[in-house]
C-alpha cells in the first residue's frame, strides 16, 4: 500500500482541529456581576447613600476587564463589563441630579436647610448646651424635617414637638437630650392632628443658649412655622 504524502497530517491541519477547543473562552462572572449592579444602580434615585451599588459596580466593572486583558485567551464579557460601567456611572449623574433638584424643590425660597447633625451640642465639650454654629442661626428663617413627638392631644394642634426619630416615646427615646427636640409653635392658621410620617416645616428659629427653667420640655429650640408639609 503507497502511503502519498497527501495522506500525512500536516502542522496546520493538525493546529485547524484543536482550534475550537482553544477558542473556547469562558464568560468572565465579574463582568457579568458588574453588568448586574449596573442595573440596580437605578436604586440611587431614592437615597444619596445608594451610591454604593454603582461603586460595585464600577469596581467588578475595572477587576473585569482587567482580567479579561491579562488573559484574553481565557476569559470573555469585556462587553458587559464596559456596559455594567457605564449605566453605573449614568445612573449615578442621573440619580445625584434627580435628587439634588427634589431637594432644591423641597426646600421653600429663603429658607435655610439645617439638620439635626447641625444642631447637636459636642459630647466632648463639657457643659455645651448647643453648638456654636447653631448660635449663628438665632432669628434666621429655617427649614428642618422631624417626627412629631407624642403628647396628650391629638388633634388640631397650634403646637407641638419635634425629634429627629420616628415615633419617638418613653420606651425608644427615654432620655432625648435638649438638642434632640424642636418646639414647633404653628403661625396664622395652620393647625396639624398628630401623625407619624415625617414633617418639612420651615419658620423663624430661636435658640436657647444655655438650660432655661420651664423651657418646654428641655428644649433647646423653639422654632415659630409659617410652613408645614
Amino acid at each position: 500500500m503507497n502511503i502519498g504524502p497527501e495522506s500525512i497530517p500536516t502542522a496546520e491541519v493538525a493546529a485547524a482541529d484543536v482550534e475550537p477547543a482553544r477558542s473556547y473562552r469562558s464568560v468572565s462572572a465579574l463582568a457579568v456581576a458588574s453588568l448586574l449592579f449596573g442595573i440596580l444602580s437605578a436604586a440611587v434615585f431614592l437615597d444619596w447613600l445608594l451610591v454604593i451599588v454603582p461603586i460595585v459596580a464600577i469596581l467588578l466593572g475595572l477587576r473585569a476587564l482587567g482580567r479579561i486583558r491579562r488573559e484574553p485567551e481565557e476569559w470573555a464579557g469585556a462587553a458587559l463589563a464596559r456596559a455594567g460601567i457605564a449605566l453605573a456611572v449614568l445612573f449615578t449623574i442621573a440619580g445625584y441630579g434627580w435628587l439634588l433638584h427634589a431637594r432644591a424643590k423641597e426646600i421653600p425660597h429663603g429658607y435655610t436647610a439645617v439638620t439635626y447633625r447641625d444642631l447637636q451640642a459636642d459630647p466632648d465639650t463639657p457643659g455645651q448646651w448647643v453648638p456654636p454654629f447653631a448660635l449663628t442661626l438665632e432669628g434666621k428663617k429655617v427649614f428642618v424635617k422631624g417626627y412629631m413627638y407624642p403628647g396628650r392631644q391629638q388633634a388640631d394642634l397650634t403646637s407641638f414637638i419635634i425629634s429627629r426619630d420616628n415615633g419617638t416615646c418613653q420606651f425608644c427615646m427615654p432620655h432625648p437630650r435638649p438638642s434632640d427636640l424642636i418646639m414647633v409653635q404653628l403661625a396664622g392658621d395652620l393647625r396639624i392632628d398628630y401623625t407619624r410620617q415625617l414633617l418639612r416645616i420651615g419658620g423663624i428659629l430661636h435658640v436657647e443658649p444655655e438650660p432655661k427653667r420651664g423651657a418646654p420640655a428641655g428644649c433647646a429650640y423653639r422654632l415659630e412655622a409659617d410652613y408645614l408639609r
